[in-house]
């Protein structure tokens, strides 16, 4: 991938990658968003709330309707896995009780902080959003501070996401 962005023969002007502070490795480390920093290219982050993870309203995993894919498919969601992603979203939810915000607002203001970081691209979250009431959440920008934002490094560090963000089949796909 960061070969191809070097080489390509047409311009660049954005990158789609899965995103999120469940994110461990790929993105994060990979080069890929300092290379596109370099490149001037924006990066559009999708799925930003790890598929509704992160906006804090499920807890616990069988709060999710019988049909949701999510529990069937997805390893990040199923048993023991479900139990450890969510103390994640507990550290995270204090956190946003301080700052009188919420989980997902930490969430999608976390990568657009990145940004801010010398040599990173341009992080563009696009959560997606079934209510009116979400969108208005999504879209409001909480100041994370110097402090806050070192208080979120200290927690990703500390935090190995259990299980893949999607079955094995689908995997491959999204990697570079």
């Amino acid at each position: 991938m960061l070969e191809y962005l070097f080489s390509a023969l047409v311009a660049i002007v954005a990158v789609v990658v899965a995103i999120d502070v469940q994110t461990k490795g790929h993105p994060l480390t990979n080069g890929l968003l300092e290379v596109c920093g370099e490149l001037g290219i924006l990066v559009l982050a999708y799925s930003p709330l790890g598929q509704g993870f992160l906006g804090g309203k499920i807890k616990p995993v069988e709060d999710l309707q019988e049909n949701d894919m999510r529990a069937k498919i997805h390893p990040r969601w199923q048993g023991d896995n479900f139990r450890k992603n969510a103390q994640l979203v507990d550290d995270i939810e204090a956190l946003a009780k301080k700052k009188g915000c919420t989980v997902s607002q930490i969430a999608i203001n976390w990568l657009l902080s990145l940004s801010r970081r010398p040599g990173m691209s341009t992080i563009v979250p696009i959560p997606g959003s079934t209510k009116p009431d979400r969108i208005r959440e999504n879209a409001t920008i909480i100041d994370l501070t110097d402090e806050d934002l070192r208080d979120i490094d200290r927690l990703l560090a500390s935090f190995t996401p259990a299980g893949d963000r999607y079955p094995p089949q689908h995997m491959k796909y999204v990697s570079a």
